[in-house]
């Protein structure tokens, strides 16, 4: 296995995993979660996304917000992080409609068919670019604290949220840019992870999330996956129904080597 010291990048490690709900284990459907990541020349950008149960294809349309968004702020990102608000949630958002346009074109399904929430965390140099649209949270860890940047946007009704295909995406999409200064990492998280993880009342990240940031300092990335898919399967998910995802990206405090094929997801 070759190594590329061009993607060092501040030696930013990624991790993450999702795993099937009780309920689309009972009624024997695919899970509608998805986690990507991609590292791209300076930049490296983790994505999370949980598509609508009421949609006709909801893991496509995760599957296929998660990459985009990352092809998309890793490859734009000078430009994203340099213009202003309205005009880099425009072209990401365009992007991934975009996406999903030519997908529904030619598999002759509409744009709803994909409806899917998003979450997203982009680093280059000493800057950040993250986003959100529904529910679900986006979180940092600043001076050894989670920071809540975005929490859950739920509509007025319960399990009502928006999706990127909603008609009001424009004012419902979050961006967030800023310089790192001490934000050594974030997570993000869909709402069944939140169940577990995440006080709705305090609005507060748990702190066995620290202890999850340790393993990705202490240990090899694809450990550090594996380790989330187990605890996942056997402890998060069994505190609710729902598909449960989660996203991670640390600053590490040792140097690291990023395999070839390790770049993308």
């Amino acid at each position: 296995m070759g190594y590329s010291l061009s993607y060092m990048n501040r030696q930013w490690k990624v991790a993450g995993t999702y795993v099937k709900g009780l309920s689309h284990e009972r009624q024997n459907k695919d899970c509608h979660d998805r986690y990507s990541y991609k590292y791209l020349s300076n930049a490296v950008s983790i994505s999370l996304a949980d598509g609508a149960g009421s949609a006709l294809k909801p893991e496509i349309g995760a599957e296929i917000a998660t990459k985009q968004v990352n092809k998309t702020v890793t490859k734009e990102f000078d430009y994203l992080f340099n213009t202003d608000i309205y005009s880099a949630s425009h072209k990401i958002t365009h992007a991934i409609r975009t996406a999903f346009g030519i997908y529904a074109k030619r598999y002759n399904c509409n744009l709803k068919d994909l409806a899917t929430t998003l979450l997203f965390a982009c680093v280059k140099d000493n800057r950040y670019i993250a986003g959100h649209i529904g529910d679900g949270i986006l979180a940092c860890l600043q001076n050894d604290e989670l920071i809540v940047l975005s929490p859950p946007d739920n509509g007025e009704f319960i399990n009502e949220t928006y999706f990127i295909t909603s008609n009001s995406y424009k004012t419902r999409f979050r961006l967030f840019k800023g310089n790192l200064e001490s934000v050594e990492g974030f997570v993000l998280m869909t709402d069944g992870t939140c169940e577990s993880l995440f006080d709705k009342k305090e609005k507060k990240v748990a702190p066995i999330v620290l202890t999850l940031f340790d393993w990705l300092d202490n240990y090899p990335m694809q450990e550090v996956d594996a380790a989330l898919r187990d605890n996942f399967e056997n402890l998060i998910k069994k505190k609710t129904t729902d598909d449960c995802s989660i996203g991670m990206l640390k600053l590490a405090r040792h140097d690291l080597k990023i395999a070839e094929n390790d770049l993308s997801n």
